[in-house]
């Protein structure tokens, strides 16, 4: 993966989506995509990254696209008014804690505050929320999914960073949109995470102004509530659990059994009211404070890393593209039509796909088909002796697949490309789509038996039509290990 910050990161997504983009004709040509990259690579030094390059590369494009028309200028920024609606949570949080009256009724404290036992039961249930997000991702290897609030942050961002009104909202926009929804999912739960855990530190921190600025000045009695429905001896195990980790971290001590048992006949309990005070506020401590505000500092530190080393995925189709350039070598795609003549309209939905796959700037070679009586051979007359930044291999649905023929090819093919170069097979199901569209699944069926032994997955798209649906499948599967793909040397 690429380590960028998140700017440039979202800048190189935003004009990916522009170069892959059906809707987005007459914004960007070809010509612009291939003199953005040679800007890019003129403007990085000789030992810069492919991140550098990729980076310069979209700024390049921005700025360009900002001079040449703008009317529709993409200016990327960074939207301060959420992190101001951030600390404004926090503010919240400690003005709701200091109105709180969880300590104090009347003129007395209680041994056990259950309003404050609720407030400990519903943060014990957050860590156990994020312990087992973690043993999750520990053991399963798969992060939790984002929540609502997290998309929404997201969400949020994107359209702030970009200026986006729902006027300005085009349908490249709302696919750009999408995909960074999911890289920066780890960035949002990170931000939404700091939000919420330090206004859960800002809320106790409230909770402890109001109980000691209410208590300590007044002549508190002990008492204990609740006691007509619980026996004295379970209320003192609940009083214990709850206070003693606070009192052997901050040296209190604990009263006994006794003192707890004589409240209700000693009118006299201001000490014990204040030490229990002292006890509260240790307990709010241990069991809120110190934890959240962990939890807190942890995401900042994740939030500060991500947002200078953004893990942008580079292994898909449009990424491999770009690489060959900035190895010096052609950005070219070999399609191999195997026993089967291509129709010029098959040709130019096919260039379609690729082209939005790939982006502008790839150069595509539809070599003459090796038909029946051909040369078996004649197919390494199209492999470019630069490499390729793939090879798709074409065969029609209505032939019979045979594994000593066009299992052979594809082995064949594999071993004569390079070992990183994808082979996409992409059976072409125009025939039977218009003629028998019923036998269709038994065709796809045999053809993925006979592939499968050659251990390539067969791509099925009806190249005839080249719907949005088939432009949309092919866009998958050439995109679709964007983050499980072993990365490559950036």
């Amino acid at each position: 993966m690429a380590r960028l910050s998140e700017q440039e990161a979202l800048a190189i997504c935003v004009v990916r989506s522009i170069e892959q983009s059906a809707q987005s004709s007459g914004l960007w040509t070809k010509t612009e995509a291939t003199k953005a990259t040679q800007a890019a690579l003129d403007l990085t030094e000789a030992r810069a990254s492919f991140s550098e390059m990729l980076a310069r590369r979209a700024q390049w494009a921005i700025n360009h696209l900002a001079q040449r028309s703008p009317e529709q200028a993409l200016r990327i920024k960074d939207p301060k008014w959420l992190g101001a609606a951030a600390w404004l949570l926090c503010a919240a949080a400690f003005l709701a804690g200091c109105a709180t009256d969880h300590l104090a009724s009347g003129k007395q404290v209680n041994v056990v505050e259950y309003s404050l036992v609720g407030l400990f039961l519903w943060n014990i249930f957050v860590y156990f929320f994020v312990l087992a997000g973690l043993a999750r991702t520990l053991l399963l290897g798969a992060p939790r999914s984002p929540s609502v609030i997290s998309e929404s942050i997201a969400k949020l961002r994107f359209r702030s960073a970009l200026k986006i009104s729902g006027q300005r909202t085009r349908g490249w926009l709302l696919a750009c949109q999408e995909r960074w929804i999911q890289l920066s999912r780890t960035l949002s739960t990170c931000r939404t995470n700091a939000a919420f855990h330090g206004a859960a530190v800002c809320f106790a921190l409230g909770v402890l102004a109001m109980l000691y600025w209410r208590g300590l000045p007044t002549q508190y009695q002990a008492s204990v509530a609740g006691s007509t429905w619980l026996d004295i001896e379970v209320t003192y195990q609940v009083f214990t659990f709850i206070v003693t980790p606070g009192a052997r971290l901050f040296g209190l001590q604990i009263p006994s059994p006794e003192d707890v048992a004589t409240l209700h006949a000693n009118e006299n309990s201001l000490e014990l009211a204040r030490g229990l005070f002292h006890l509260h506020a240790a307990s709010l401590a241990v069991w809120v404070l110190i934890p959240r505000t962990l939890l807190a500092l942890i995401s900042l530190i994740n939030l500060w890393r991500l947002r200078r080393a953004f893990p942008l995925p580079i292994t898909a189709a449009y990424f491999t593209a770009l690489r060959s350039v900035w190895r010096g070598q052609k950005i070219a795609v070999s399609i191999v039509p195997f026993r089967y003549e291509m129709s010029q309209q098959a040709r130019l939905n096919l260039q379609k796909m690729l082209e939005r796959g790939f982006g502008l700037s790839v150069d595509i070679s539809i070599q003459q088909p090796v038909l029946m009586g051909d040369n078996p051979a004649d197919w390494k007359q199209s492999l470019n002796k630069q490499g390729h930044v793939a090879v798709i291999p074409v065969f029609n649905v209505a032939a019979t697949a045979e594994s000593n023929t066009h299992g052979v090819f594809l082995t064949r093919l594999r071993s004569a490309i390079d070992a990183e170069t994808p082979l996409v097979p992409i059976v072409d199901t125009a025939a039977f789509t218009q003629e028998d569209p019923r036998r269709l699944p038994e065709r796809q069926a045999q053809w993925r038996r006979i592939l499968d032994k050659a251990h390539a997955e067969p791509l099925f798209l009806d190249l005839e039509s080249g719907t949005e649906g088939d432009i949309s499948t092919f866009h998958i599967r050439m995109n679709r290990d964007d983050s499980t793909r072993q990365h490559q040397p950036s």
